[in-house]
């Protein structure tokens, strides 16, 4: 479970104090994903942090995936990961294949999406805006080579995503 703080509005009379009280309130999610490491940038207005995918899963066999963070340039730091997490098989997750003939992925074509795994089609060669944002529980995303093109935001709002990409350098 997670829970919700509520802060009471600061007083003018220093008789009375700000109070707070902290609820048990929002709804566990069910997800196994370990915390995220986290990345800033140099001028630390933007951090990041990504899942990499150990090893893919098959339709029949669990893959994994760990968070790792992008190399530091300040050689003080190093290149951080947490431990690997298990990725059911595909035929375990509410998965989506797209179709074969496939070419461009709208703009918010997917958003709110329920399903926890989609396989793009070699072949597709673009990802537009918030196509899948706001989607929880996406856990794995295979994204084909021909894929090019992929919006800054298309997966916003997707916390558990982890990307297989293929043959990427």
């Amino acid at each position: 479970m997670g829970e919700t703080t509520y802060t009471g509005a600061a007083f003018g009379n220093t008789a009375f104090t700000v109070q707070t009280k902290t609820v048990e309130n929002v709804p566990a999610l069910g997800h196994r994903w370990s915390s995220p490491v986290y990345v800033w940038s140099e001028n630390c207005s933007l951090v990041t942090a990504t899942r990499e995918i150990t090893k893919s899963p098959t339709d029949t066999a669990a893959g994994a995936a760990a968070f790792v963070s992008r190399a530091f340039q300040n050689e003080a730091f190093e290149k951080q990961r947490t431990e690997e997490i298990e990725i059911p098989a595909l035929k375990k997750l509410a998965a989506m294949k797209l179709p074969a003939m496939l070419k461009r992925i709208e703009s918010e074509a997917f958003m709110n999406l329920a399903s926890e795994a989609v396989i793009i089609p070699d072949g597709c060669v673009e990802i537009g805006s918030k196509a899948f944002a706001d989607s929880p529980n996406l856990i794995y995303v295979w994204i084909p080579k021909s894929v090019t093109d992929i919006s800054e935001d298309a997966f916003e709002g997707c916390p558990q995503a982890g990307f297989d990409y293929e043959n990427r350098d």
